[in-house]
């Protein structure tokens, strides 16, 4: 009879207060335990995750910064070469249109639209897409090899000055 009471008022216990108390007397971690466990666990792994994103971030800073000082450099070195670069401003500004990248070649500028048109269709026909650009003083030009990476803009220029579609004239326009 002992026997079975002790079973009975286990078992009612056992209902009653559920799993948590027979895993308390094995000691074995209740659910609270566990759910801590689990809470602390995505803690880590969310301090972990934004860890490795402040990382990724530090270096893409890095690198735009390295990138802006190299750019610099370039625009400086250009600078002091005469008429190797140019900004809007010093041409009366653009009249409506907008430059689509921060660097472009201008291989020609003309106060007769036809002389660039001319020019635009000798870009295309050598393979580089062209565009036309009017400035407040009255000239249009010819832009090719538009790009927000100044080394890669002055690359282009070289490849464009050897293949004779860039003038030894021609200049990188500088949209700041």
């Amino acid at each position: 009879m002992k026997k079975s009471l002790i079973i009975v008022v286990l078992i009612i216990m056992a209902a009653a207060t559920g799993c948590d108390f027979l895993r308390s007397i094995g000691g074995r971690p209740t659910s609270e335990d566990l759910e801590a466990a689990r809470t602390e666990l995505a803690f880590r792994e969310e301090a972990r995750r934004q860890e490795r994103l402040d990382s990724i971030r530090k270096v893409e800073e890095r690198q735009r910064d390295s990138m802006a000082a190299l750019d610099a450099k370039i625009l400086d070195s250009l600078d002091h070469k005469k008429g190797s670069t140019m900004r809007p401003e010093k041409l009366g500004g653009l009249k409506r249109q907008e430059m689509s990248s921060r660097y472009g070649i201008v291989v020609g500028a003309f106060r007769n639209m036809p002389y660039a048109e001319k020019k635009i269709a000798k870009c295309i026909e050598a393979g580089y897409p062209a565009q036309l650009l009017s400035f407040g003083n009255g000239l249009d030009a010819v832009v090719i090899c538009q790009s927000d990476n100044l080394s890669a803009t002055v690359a282009a220029m070289k490849e464009a000055k050897a293949k004779g579609v860039c003038p030894k004239d021609g200049w990188i326009l500088v949209n700041e």
